[in-house]
């Protein structure tokens, strides 16, 4: 406890600043926290550190810049971006609007499709996988498109040694060309396989030749003995002349043995047939599933005869999703609201048992949806509106099932469910709330996020909430959605998850809208269109060029030293910063609850004249030429600067620099005053 007297010329006393491990907290008033506590941060990490004396300090740095990836802006703002590298091509940044998908290669950018929502990516097998609420969407650098369903050995029949014709519809149409597969059994292994366009070629009847089509209505085809009947479904391709009537099916009616017409078809005004072309009946009508095939020979008796095939636009809806053991998992479908969906392995198309893959219902009956899943050591942690849940195990296994881990407790945004070393977080109606693998399940933890912003969190807790973990510098980035404004709030929050000390950045491009880590690196979607990475280095402290000076700050607490009835006459000031090459900064000063400010100080660190005028005082500042380290430096800024006060409360705003700065903590030096 400093020493209190009335004659303070000759009792000069420290008051220090010396660590922000208290962390800024927005739930408390300024007077109402301690000194080691900050009242307001921007554009400012945390970092600890060994003092001179070897004690474990935090202080506060300026944070990283970035650097504009793109070169063409989207037409609206950047809901999603990641980087992806198609098998054997380069690297290429894709970016979304919530309509729209779009790549970026050398400066070129290119449309790939229309989305149904705001993606979300997932690497899977060599593709960029893209969940956005509708059918599950795919991208392999050169194909964009919706992800088929897989059905395997579907059973169309059984084999009697002498039936050679089968007939009926596949169970889930509509079937993807060029995919169909029929598989029997006459002697040795016989397949059949589609054209792309309807005929069934293979081991099955050939094809009868065509002579003749008139032009009339409806057209009549000449195919000598060709052995169909009235309502038969007939396949025609490799016409000449009359090209228009190549590669579809028909209804028929049978004139003749040797003639039949198309029904519905008039092609009086058709090119004149000139040659060629042939009729099969054995055809599959790809958007109702429909097929009817005549074997080359009979398939043996009781050997199946089984199709496989794909659905066009089959696969599962989805709004996200992680790769586990070479399996896809997916989850927010919209039709099923509590399923987590798996694929077989490595193979992106596989969604039910015929391939391996399938899914698992988390509380199907409790009304609540899925909110988020995310792989968690041996487990996946499904959290649900209401309470979480955790899958045990793989696929296969006899205990692969879902068990209840923690009710009456969820999420609201399946955005913010986010795996962060050994934590998974997740945003819930009780704020920011995290689960430790180091402990029991079931044991939900508060303490690393502490009360710093649960009020904000609690506050903005609703589904267009987002989040991103950094593994780099260890930050869960959370961009909170304000519902009555219909806008994302202007800053952006970081936490510090090995510290649980809480920052906010804002940036000079302007409002971020996505945020995505991939391939090690960070990724920023902006209002203007644009996409940027947060630089892992020390390599810039701007915004693409832009300075975010303005909005670099800290403030530390209204502090009274624990002396509330005493008044002090401060007679200098250390402010404890260092700068590589300079740095610059106003110094504010806030007196006795008043939350106007008392004075402004502006301080700079400069390589060149290290004595600078301030306000007739003299600042003694000595720059760092090397890498900002406190262990190495004991620095001692101090002004002398006058003034009596009871309560005061600093603020170091617009701090810039050009290649980085460090707040290492504040002095005031004056004597205690009696009543």
């Amino acid at each position: 406890m400093p020493v209190v007297s009335s004659k303070h010329a000759g009792r000069v006393q420290k008051f220090p600043v010396k660590s922000f491990h208290g962390g800024y907290t927005e739930e408390a008033e300024p007077y109402e926290i301690s000194v080691n506590q900050l009242s307001d941060i921007c554009n400012m990490k945390y970092v600890k550190v060994t003092d001179v004396y070897g004690n474990p300090v935090i202080i506060a740095k300026v944070r990283q810049g970035t650097v504009k990836l793109t070169t063409n802006a989207l037409p609206s703002a950047v809901k999603a971006c990641w980087l992806y590298t198609p098998p054997g091509g380069s690297q290429e940044l894709i970016y979304a609007t919530d309509s729209k998908l779009y790549k970026e290669v050398s400066g070129v950018q290119t449309e790939l499709g229309s989305l149904d929502g705001i993606p979300t990516f997932t690497e899977f097998n060599d593709k960029l996988i893209i969940h956005d609420g509708g059918v599950t969407k795919y991208y392999d650098g050169i194909n964009f498109g919706k992800l088929t369903w897989e059905y395997d050995d579907e059973n169309l029949g059984t084999g009697d040694g002498t039936t050679v014709t089968f007939s009926g519809t596949l169970e889930h149409p509509t079937v993807k060309a060029s995919t169909l597969t029929i598989s029997y059994v006459s002697t040795d292994s016989k397949s059949i396989s589609d054209n792309g366009t309807g005929r069934l070629t293979g081991d099955v009847v050939a094809a009868k030749n065509i002579t003749n089509i008139t032009q009339a209505n409806p057209a009549q085809v000449t195919c000598s003995s060709h052995g169909f009947s009235t309502g038969d479904k007939v396949h025609i391709q490799d016409v000449e002349g009359m090209t228009e009537v190549n590669d579809q099916i028909y209804t028929i009616t049978v004139v003749d043995a040797d003639n039949f017409t198309l029904d519905g078809v008039d092609s009086t005004g058709y090119n004149a047939y000139t040659s060629g072309g042939t009729a099969s009946g054995n055809i599959i009508v790809y958007s109702t599933g429909e097929y009817k095939f005549t074997c080359s020979s009979a398939p043996d008796d009781t050997t199946s005869i089984t199709a496989t095939y794909e659905k066009v636009d089959g696969a599962p809806k989805s709004k996200a999703g992680f790769v586990r053991a070479e399996r896809l998992y997916m989850y927010q479908d919209p039709d099923n609201k509590s399923r987590l969906w798996y694929s077989a392995v490595r193979n992106e198309k596989g969604w039910d048992g015929s391939t391996g893959g399938g899914y698992v219902d988390v509380e199907l009956k409790d009304g609540y949806e899925l909110v988020g899943a995310e792989n968690f050591f041996s487990r996946v942690i499904l959290v649900k509106g209401n309470s979480i849940h955790h899958l045990k195990n793989f696929p296969g296994d006899s205990d692969f099932r879902v068990e209840p881990l923690i009710p009456n407790l969820g999420g609201v945004a399946y955005r913010t469910v986010i795996s962060a070393g050994s934590f998974i977080f997740f945003l819930g109606a009780e704020g920011l709330l995290f689960i430790s693998a180091t402990d029991e399940f079931g044991d939900i933890k508060r303490n690393l996020i502490s009360k710093a912003f649960q009020k904000t969190a609690v506050k903005y807790a609703n589904s267009n909430t987002f989040a991103c973990y950094n593994p780099n510098d260890g930050h869960y980035y959370i961009s909170f959605y304000d519902e009555d404004k219909g806008s994302y709030l202007s800053k952006l929050y970081v936490l510090d998850i090995n510290l649980g000390l809480l920052s906010k950045y804002k940036f000079a491009f302007g409002q971020h809208t996505a945020l995505s880590f991939c391939h090690d690196k960070m990724l920023i979607g902006a209002d203007n269109g644009h996409v940027y990475e947060l630089v892992n280095d020390e390599s810039t402290f701007k915004d693409d060029h832009d300075s975010y000076a303005s909005d670099t700050y800290i403030q530390g607490a209204y502090t009274d030293w624990d002396l509330p009835n005493n008044r002090k006459h401060n007679k200098k000031i250390h402010l404890k910063m260092a700068a590589r090459l300079g740095a610059t900064a106003n110094l504010k000063l806030y007196l006795n609850h008043n939350f106007d400010e008392f004075a402004t100080i502006n301080t700079v660190l400069s390589m060149v004249n290290p004595d600078i005028g301030v306000e007739g005082e003299l600042v003694d500042i000595a720059d760092m030429d090397l890498d900002i380290a406190y262990a190495a430096y004991d620095f001692d800024f101090s002004f002398g600067y006058k003034f009596s006060y009871r309560d005061l409360m600093w603020r170091l705003e617009n701090i810039n620099s050009l290649l980085g700065a460090e707040i290492l903590g504040i002095e005031f030096y004056g004597a205690i005053l009696g009543d």
